[in-house]
């Protein structure tokens, strides 16, 4: 399975999308380089490690965060983010998405 089609999974797993809050757990190890598509853990990247931070876009290979009230400007894999609120439901109703308690 290809990281694109493992993280959509881990969204739907989740109910994930733009606006909902994670924490970044970790960095990535050099073996998960592979399974990242290929990208690898910047090392200025390890100062967001423990930080809460906001989804504000998913790619198909990793996720755009808002820290400390600034856009990061990097890609997060899915695998070292653990969503840190209840996310509301998402529901799909004639091809619109709708966000539901």
């Amino acid at each position: 399975m290809s990281y694109s089609n493992k993280q959509e999974s881990w969204i739907k797993e989740n109910n994930i999308y733009p606006g909902c809050k994670v924490k970044i757990t970790r960095n990535t190890t050099d073996d998960e380089s592979d399974s990242w598509g290929g990208y690898h853990w910047q090392r200025n990247s390890t100062k967001y490690i423990g930080k809460d931070a906001i989804i504000l876009e998913i790619k198909s290979f990793g996720i755009v965060l808002k820290i400390d009230n600034k856009l990061s400007n990097l890609y997060f894999p899915y695998f070292i983010l653990e969503p840190t609120k209840k996310k509301k439901k998402r529901v799909e109703y004639n091809k619109t998405w709708y966000l539901l308690d």
